[in-house]
């Protein structure tokens, strides 16, 4: 059975959640909250140039607890630190 449209914006709100709970900026860094209490930090410095930026992207890639919502939430907040804008 198909989803209503308030399902659908439920997920979303949901998933919305969950992404900022698993990854935000803490003082310096872009920290990655995984397993439990796992933690991952990118220091914010290192995402100062869209170049950076890819580099910690194709890294980040090959961590076995990334998913595509928290590298797309990773962009966001070092674009948006950075005033770097996603579609110039």
């Amino acid at each position: 059975m198909p989803k209503t449209m308030q399902e659908l914006s439920d997920n979303f709100a949901e998933r919305i959640k969950q992404q900022a709970e698993s990854c935000f900026i803490e003082e310096e860094f872009i920290v990655f909250k995984f397993w439990e209490d796992n933690t991952y930090e990118v220091p914010l410095a290192e995402c100062d140039s869209y170049k950076r930026i890819l580099q910690w992207q194709l890294h980040l890639s090959e961590k076995q607890w990334i998913t595509m919502e928290t590298l797309i939430g990773f962009t966001i907040l070092a674009c948006d630190h950075h005033q770097l804008p996603i579609f110039p």
